[in-house]
């Protein structure tokens, strides 16, 4: 099982700020990448995105892996990617996803007791890796479903400027302003005035990407999902 530790409620933190140093990777990133996956998503064809998603989620979940299982065995980790792929490509052939579980479940389960592994480890092991797998695989994976709905093409763009933009938003204000800790055992960096920045980002671009590309959504839409994926964002990554 993936160890977290969990606190109880604690009286607010400072930030202890050391000088202010902004990552400009984030903006030359964008920069270099949007412009592709603009072009990848509505000029090609849906499996195009797809490939582009089965990459990312592939080199993710090997770095899981590396953080998580560092000494785990190397077909343990391939039957894991593979099966993440299978997860991700699934919308395209729903037939293989439940048998692609089952092989991989299977797989990830008997290796590491094959190995003669205690006990212990190998369940461990086992659902580190299975676990990798679907929150990887199944999250990718509803983005290419989104992909195949009516312009889905423009709400997949929606999805992928906003959370950009909540990001951004959190990283600049937390780096300039941030003095209040959110969640300092889980996360010392994160403070209370970069998830206002990112609720403010994601807003922002909520409702320009409304005046640009996706008129069909009312105000209330924009508001409730920026709030929903800054939030998201702030909850999933540390």
């Amino acid at each position: 099982m993936l160890e977290c530790e969990t606190t109880n409620p604690e009286p607010a933190h400072t930030v202890q700020k050391a000088a202010v140093r902004f990552d400009a990777r984030r903006v030359y990133t964008v920069l270099l990448v949007a412009p592709l996956l603009y072009a990848a998503i509505c000029y090609l064809p849906p499996i195009a995105f797809t490939c582009i998603a089965a990459v990312a989620g592939a080199l993710s979940l090997s770095e899981l892996y590396r953080l998580c299982l560092p000494s785990a065995h190397s077909l343990t980790i391939g039957v894991g990617i593979v099966g993440c792929i299978a997860l991700i490509v699934g919308p395209h052939y729903p037939n293989m996803v439940q048998p692609s579980l089952l092989v991989a479940l299977v797989a990830i389960l008997s290796i590491p007791l094959l190995m003669k592994m205690p006990l212990h480890d190998s369940l461990r092991e086992g659902a580190i890796t299975m676990t990798g797998l679907l929150y990887i695989g199944l999250t990718l994976s509803y983005l290419v479903m989104i992909r195949f709905l009516p312009q889905g093409e423009w709400f997949l763009l929606f999805l992928l400027l906003v959370t950009w933009a909540a990001d951004t938003g959190a990283y600049y204000v937390g780096t300039l302003c941030g003095q209040h800790a959110l969640a300092p055992r889980i996360s010392p960096k994160k403070t209370i005035e970069g998830l206002v920045g990112g609720f403010l980002g994601a807003m922002i671009f909520a409702y320009i990407a409304r005046w640009w590309f996706l008129s069909d959504l009312s105000g209330l839409d924009c508001l409730v999902l920026a709030v929903l994926l800054s939030a998201l964002l702030h909850a999933l990554v540390a």
